[in-house]
């Protein structure tokens, strides 16, 4: 099969930054209409065996699904704390999941 080299917009150093926070805030509301909900069990699965309380999104844009994520995790009782990281951080929406978090 040929490989493709394909890339995000968002990823591209020249997109500005309003277009880009667009972009990462349209794939967050996606994500908290409830695609995440299959992941959660698993997840809850992986934190318990490992005994980890934490967990580190590599390329998190905008958030994604992590607020729905992390509610679900402490309703199930598996309590942890998540860092978000992106080379292009959108800095609006993060403090935004801060503040829905109390800082989780």
């Amino acid at each position: 099969m040929r490989r493709f080299q394909l890339f995000e917009f968002e990823d591209l150093p020249w997109l500005p930054a309003s277009l880009r926070d667009s972009g990462t805030d349209y794939l967050r509301f996606m994500w908290e209409a409830g695609a995440y909900r299959p992941i959660v069990p698993r997840l809850r699965d992986a934190l318990q065996r490992t005994a980890a309380d934490q967990i580190l999104d590599l390329c998190s844009g905008g958030g994604g699904p992590q607020v729905a994520i992390y509610a679900a995790l402490e309703r199930s009782g598996c309590a942890t704390r998540i860092t978000l990281t992106d080379k292009f951080p959108n800095v609006t929406a993060f403090a935004h999941l801060r503040s829905r978090t109390a800082g989780g």
